[in-house]
């Protein structure tokens, strides 16, 4: 976003927007402590067996990729003529 100080005159005929809360940042609200109970425990002991997915691995990276690690290009054959696209995706 570009911005730049406003002039008296934008300021009296240019909308308000405001991108930012009028209060005080408390970054407390987002504190957590875990209490003292095993309901915690109990529910992830209830979870059901799922299998994994075949196609990531155990980090979740898919496991078929294809990396292109060499290219060739034929100068002689795109000097010489104009190549269509469906062309070079046939080299």
């Amino acid at each position: 976003m570009t911005i730049h100080p406003y002039t008296n005159a934008e300021w009296d005929s240019l909308l308000h927007v405001i991108l930012t809360a009028d209060t005080d940042w408390d970054p407390t609200i987002l504190d957590h402590e875990m209490e003292d109970g095993e309901e915690w425990f109990d529910a992830m002991q209830d979870l059901p067996d799922i299998e994994p997915d075949p196609l990531f691995d155990d980090t979740g990276d898919y496991k078929h990729v294809h990396y292109v690690t060499h290219t060739m290009i034929n100068d002689n054959l795109s000097e010489t003529q104009a190549i269509d696209y469906q062309d070079l995706f046939l080299l």
